[in-house]
C-alpha cells in the first residue's frame, strides 16, 4: 500500500512514519451491515448505490447476501457530510463518478487492492481529506 498525505507529501521519511499511524486494522474494524446500504445485485455482483447508515467510520463489506461487492456506484456516498473515514475492501474493482463528492467530514480513505481506477471527481470537495491509502499496483 502507498500512502498519500497532502500535508507531508514531500517528506518521504515522515510519510513512512505516518503509515503505521493510520494503517487500516481489520482486526478492530467492524464491517457496516448490509442494511446501511442501498445496493443492487446484477450478474452475481453487488454495486453499492447509496449509504443510509449513521456511522461516521464505514468499512464497506466484501460481500452482501453472499455476493461480492465489486463496485461503488456514481454518487453512492455523495454529501455524506458526517462520514469521517471509509475503508473499501479488496473485492471492489471500481468506484463511480463523484462517489464520495461533498463528503466534507471525510478525513481518511483506505482503498483495497482490487481497485483498478479511481475516476475524476470521485472525492471532489472532500475538503478535510488528509489521508488516502492506495494499493501500490494502482496506476
Amino acid at each position: 500500500m502507498r500512502l498519500l498525505n497532502s500535508t507531508i507529501k514531500d517528506d518521504v521519511e515522515k510519510e513512512e512514519d505516518t503509515k503505521e499511524e493510520i494503517k487500516f486494522d481489520s482486526g478492530s474494524a467492524v464491517e457496516a451491515p448490509a442494511t446501511d446500504f442501498e445496493y443492487t445485485i446484477e450478474d452475481s455482483k453487488v454495486t453499492i448505490d447509496g449509504y443510509i447508515g449513521s456511522s461516521t467510520e464505514v468499512v464497506i463489506p466484501a460481500e452482501i447476501e453472499g455476493y461480492p461487492v465489486t463496485s461503488i456506484g456514481d454518487y453512492a456516498f455523495s454529501s455524506c457530510t458526517g462520514l469521517t473515514s471509509v475503508s473499501i475492501p479488496d473485492s471492489v474493482t471500481s468506484i463511480g463518478y463523484s462517489a464520495f463528492d461533498n463528503c466534507t467530514g471525510l478525513t481518511s480513505v483506505t482503498v483495497g487492492t482490487g481497485i483498478e481506477l479511481i475516476p475524476e471527481y470521485a472525492f471532489y470537495n472532500c475538503s478535510n481529506l488528509k489521508y488516502v491509502c492506495l494499493p501500490a499496483e494502482l496506476k
